[in-house]
């Protein structure tokens, strides 16, 4: 096996799972207290004795596994003693080496056969405890009966099965249930590494023989004494494979039953989502380790090549850099960046130490390959993950080993473990980071932070959350990945060279978050120096997590220069690499600026406001055909059905009514029964509300919970919209048709207004600056509208922009029976509409006197200028405690 081409990932395939599924029959409760209690009693043992014996026939397996791997070992060298690998000496050699892998053999032969009395012992308890519950619970008792039979005589595959239906491991199944897959990944690794070791020592030992025939073929002692410095090389080689296989079985045993006991304890499917474990691919993680370090060490390596004394300070730096993963899970992202500084420091060593490949076999690789694990620290919360990142970090020492071998000739041996990860089992938000490495030892801070957001926190999340921003107003609308950002700004105060890069969620970059977080960063010196914007996060977990998300590079020196990833409409592609000279909270090239929320717009145009929300348990809101079903009824309630519109319905032409009773008399309602039953059924969903407002609503149950209804025309904005469209699509409406709460209206809107809003300038102000639902743009009051900077335009720039907007109405109106969302799919755009945006655009333009790139980066720098300029002449919208967090 190539061990050099080895992943994590592939090797789960290569894991032979232990057993099949069985389900047990579940008892029925039973009236009598007594009995139920003894029932619990013994289904408590029945479960503690069959992951007993689970456990065990797990330590069984891997005893054997190693016991099976030494003996074909032994094998393989007693017959290599015998059969013709005989060559000076090495005969007692391959006996030796025979009798010290039939040792190992039978050590663990005796653990694996150790492992029966246990299993037995479980058996024999699952078997009584099987016998109680079927006493306790009566109305089971035939079908737990025949189930304890049958445990005496199959005590160690019920246990196998127990734990197998714990962790929703099929026979032959390639994926497994929670994070136990990441465990059985880790030991599916040690697993291939064994494999690999025994046809490296296999085929070290066959090149040693050969070269001690040459050696006694040669003509002169020079020559037999290279063949036979050769030869020690490869004894070498073998002697390191054979020993890091007797140590790696224990690692393997320890993989499985950590695999064992997550699956035990975390068996709930939501475990992952509640921790906010987003496993990472190597592409992602390699997209924070470029900018972050490697880039530059590649750039620097590579102006050093014709310079051995720059090579050397290349060589002498890499050995002191330590890293530090603050939310490390099994250790991905550490597992990475060792294994790039190790291939770097390979380069480094052929350069400076191999003279153009002529020493091969003759580096002291051991003393010359410096980086070490030891400089790898992390904090995890879950103490699985821990031990599988300290065991992942070891694998990938070998593996890099095994490189140097094959690159240099030589390598250093893996094993004894004389180094380990620093890999912490505790809270990173209730942990002092220098406790675990001191900054002024840190060199970088990197990782992928838990995503949870503020509506799916639990209680100790909310409580880590209240510790970090204690002093931060407004604070609770943040995600909690936003913690480890404050966490890093404080922790980097001590140590300013430290550079930091996290995954994140984008929404931290957007709308109301940037106002939470942001102030106290900027106030903390925090400079941006990479970011990648929004992009679709893929990883190597079991299901793939569809969230979007945003990488941010960040330190406290100035940077020499600033680098964007902007992903464009190909969320899932590579993104295009853009220089850039000052990176924003937006992640704009423009300006530190944050957008506080404002309940007013900052010039002179209409105020928009939220829709009418119903609070009405759905009965004041009709489909067609209750709406038709109604009528037929009652057809005095036509005065009072109203077209009602959300975001979907506006954009899609999706017909949706409601009951809009403002004004009606008590004698009119009464006269509907029909219509009076839905103000029930509206009154009882409120009085059941916990919320003191919403059961005062109750008084009036025929009317909207929140009435916002314009009395004139307005222009309808919706609050969700697509990320594939170029433009938000919003438009003019009669105040007879209702705006629900999902979207917002601007009383009093003219064409000049409609116009400015469908322009790319402020298409691309919402894409920086407001929030997002997933990737779909989010469009709000308080941050969009209210905080975008109109032109000041001459009355002929504003007759041309109303003109502009006027031919886009017109251009819509030719295609009558398509939907908003068929006229702005950016495949199905029709070319007069797509030309009227265009001469609405150059009319905006001109009025804001903007004359630079059509993209949205310049187009949003010009907009965060013009915004700087007239909000300094503004008294801040509402003073805000932005003081330095505590930690």
């Amino acid at each position: 096996m190539n061990l050099k081409k080895f992943t994590l990932a592939a090797a789960l395939a290569a894991l032979p799972l232990l057993a099949s599924a069985q389900t047990y029959p579940a008892p029925a409760p039973t009236p009598d207290p007594t009995a139920q209690q003894s029932l619990g009693a013994s289904a408590n043992q029945n479960s503690t004795s069959a992951y007993n014996g689970g456990m065990s026939y797990y330590n069984q397996q891997a005893y054997q596994a190693a016991s099976n791997t030494a003996q074909d070992i032994s094998n393989q060298d007693a017959s290599n003693s015998g059969s013709g690998y005989d060559g000076i000496g090495t005969s007692d050699a391959w006996q030796q080496a025979a009798d010290q892998a039939q040792s190992v053999a039978n050590d663990n032969q005796a653990q694996a056969g150790a492992q029966i009395p246990v299993q037995q012992q479980a058996a024999t308890s699952q078997s009584a405890s099987y016998n109680a519950e079927v006493s306790a619970a009566p109305a089971v008792a035939q079908s737990n009966n025949s189930a304890a039979q049958s445990a005496a005589s199959s005590g160690a595959a019920q246990s196998t099965a127990s734990i197998t239906q714990s962790t929703g491991v099929q026979q032959g199944q390639p994926t497994v249930t929670n994070n136990t897959g990441e465990y059985l990944i880790a030991g599916a690794a040690t697993q291939a590494a064994m494999n690999g070791l025994t046809t490296t020592g296999f085929t070290a030992n066959k090149a040693a023989y050969q070269d001690a025939q040459n050696a006694a073929s040669c003509g002169n002692p020079w020559c037999a004494a290279g063949w036979m410095a050769a030869n020690a090389v490869e004894q070498n080689i073998a002697n390191g494979a054979y020993a890091a296989n007797v140590a790696a079985a224990p690692v393997l045993g320890t993989a499985l039953n950590v695999a064992a006991a997550a699956s035990a304890l975390n068996s709930a499917k939501g475990t992952r989502r509640e921790l906010g474990a987003h496993y990472t691919s190597e592409r992602n993680i390699l997209r924070v380790l470029g900018p972050l370090c490697m880039d530059d060490l590649r750039d620097e390596f590579a102006a050093a090549r014709h310079s051995k004394p720059r090579l050397q300070a290349l060589y002498d730096k890499l050995p002191t850099l330590t890293f530090i993963d603050p939310a490390c899970g099994c250790g991905n992202f550490l597992v990475i960046a060792y294994r790039e500084l190790r291939r770097l420091e390979n380069e480094v060593i052929e350069l400076l130490f191999s003279k153009g490949g002529q020493t091969r076999g003759l580096l002291d690789v051991s003393t010359l390959s410096r980086l070490r694990v030891s400089q790898f620290h992390g904090i995890e919360i879950d103490e699985s993950a821990a031990h599988i990142a300290r065991v992942a970090l070891w694998i990938t020492d070998h593996q890099m080993n095994l490189e140097a071998a094959e690159r240099f000739g030589t390598t250093r041996p893996t094993v004894p473990l004389v180094d380990s990860p620093h890999i912490h089992h505790a809270n990173a938000l209730r942990t002092d980071w220098a406790e675990v490495l001191p900054p002024e030892q840190c060199s970088y801070v990197l990782g992928n932070p838990p995503f949870v957001g503020k509506s799916n926190q639990n209680a100790e999340q909310k409580a880590d959350m209240a510790r970090v921003f204690a002093k931060v107003k407004g604070a609770g609308v943040l995600d909690f990945v936003a913690a480890w950002y404050v966490k890093a700004a404080a922790y980097i105060q001590r140590n300013p060279a430290i550079d930091v890069a996290f995954v994140s969620t984008n929404s931290i970059t957007q709308g109301e978050q940037v106002a939470a977080l942001w102030p106290t960063l900027l106030q903390a010196r925090v400079k941006i120096r990479f970011a990648h914007r929004t992009f679709q996060w893929s990883n190597e977990g079991k299901g793939i997590a569809a969230v979007h998300c945003v990488i941010i590079g960040f330190g406290l020196r100035e940077p020499q220069h600033c680098t964007l990833f902007d992903y464009g409409d190909d969320i899932k592609g590579d993104g295009q690499r853009i220089t850039a000279k000052c990176i924003n909270p937006y992640l704009v090239d423009a300006p530190d600026v944050v957008m506080t929320s404002r309940r007013t717009p900052i010039q002179n145009v209409p105020e928009m406001a939220f829709g009418s929300m119903p609070n009405d348990g759905g009965y004041l809101l009709l489909t067609p055909e209750e709406r038709a079903a109604l009528l037929d009824t009652e057809p005095q309630a036509e005065k009072w059905i109203h077209q009602y519109l959300g975001a979907d319905e506006f954009i899609n032409k999706l017909p949706r009514y409601c009951l809009w009773m403002v004004g009606i008399s008590p004698a009119e309602l009464r006269a509907m029964p029909e219509v009076y039953r839905r103000v029930q059924a509206v009154k009882a969903v409120r009085l059941k509300s916990t919320r003191p407002t919403t059961q005062e609503l109750a008084a009036t149950p025929y009317l909207f919970g929140e009435n916002r209804q314009p009395d004139t025309p307005y222009l309808l904005v919706p609050s969700v919209s697509s990320e594939r469209r170029e433009f938000v699509p919003i438009g003019f409406m009669p105040p007879e048709v209702i705006a629900s709460n999902l979207v917002l209206t601007i009383p009093g809107a003219t064409l000049y207004h409609f116009a400015l809003l469908n322009s790319t300038l402020h298409n691309a102000w919402l894409r920086a600056v407001g929030g997002r639902l997933e990737s779909r743009y989010r469009y709000s009051a308080s941050i969009v509208y209210n905080n975008f900077p109109w032109p000041e335009p001459t009355a002929a720039q504003r007759e041309a922009i109303e003109a502009a907007g006027q031919a886009i109405l017109d251009a819509r109106a030719r295609y009558p029976d398509a939907t908003l969302a068929d006229l702005y799919d950016p495949l199905t755009m029709p070319a007069e509409l797509r030309r009227a945006h265009q001469a609405n655009d150059r009319a905006v333009d001109a009025a804001y006197g903007y004359k630079g790139d059509r993209a949205d980066a310049p187009r949003v720098a010009f907009l965060f200028s013009l915004y700087q300029r007239l909000t300094s002449l503004l008294p801040p919208p509402k003073k805000q405690d932005r003081r330095e967090v505590a930690i």
